[in-house]
């Protein structure tokens, strides 16, 4: 599904024809009030990513001294799951700000990560691909125009909408609950 398929059912669900029609048109050039809902939808693409349904990816990557720069990666990584060598084997490492830090003999090695996806242009395509509904992702970026624009009330209607969109599609993390302590 691409970026502006997303875009046009947000601006339907706002009932903004003009932002449907200039939308439907073209991808590049877009008015202020098209990029400022494309810029709502690489928030809600950035919140969906890191807080309910995370992007994981799967890179080899030449360890130099044992560091291994985030630079070097194709994509910003959020969170390191697993870095194995060659042969398949478990390698330990240490995540810093800047680098992760391995063994120093490791050459190559391969690390699996999660990442925060890089901001899009209208004409390409979401990163979810069909994992995540168009209208989810649409709900969000309905209801983040709305406040952006001070448009609470509207706002927190589509918030709800999109929360109960990410419950529906099974992605919603329910509250932790711990009882309450007792002493006796």
């Amino acid at each position: 599904m691409s970026v502006q398929d997303v875009l046009i059912l947000a601006a339907s669900l706002l009932e903004r024809a003009d932002l449907e029609k200039e939308l439907g048109e073209k991808t590049t050039g877009l008015s202020q009030d098209a990029e400022a809902l494309l810029k709502c939808y690489n928030v809600i693409e950035n919140e969906v990513a890191l807080d309910y349904f995370p992007l994981k990816k799967r890179e080899r990557l030449h360890a130099e001294g044992g560091t291994l720069s985030y630079s070097a990666f194709s994509s910003a990584p959020v969170q390191i799951h697993a870095v194995t060598d060659e042969t398949g084997r478990a390698v330990n490492f240490s995540a810093f700000p800047l680098a992760l830090v391995l063994p120093k003999e490791c050459g190559d090695v391969e690390v699996t990560y999660s990442y925060s996806p890089a901001k899009k242009q209208a004409g390409e395509e979401t990163e979810f691909g069909e994992r995540i509904p168009e209208r989810l992702l649409a709900y969000g970026v309905a209801s983040e125009h709305c406040l952006s624009n001070h448009r609470y009330a509207e706002g927190k209607l589509w918030g709800e909408r999109y929360r109960d969109a990410l419950k529906a599609a099974g992605i919603l993390r329910r509250p932790l609950f711990l009882p309450s302590r007792r002493w006796i």
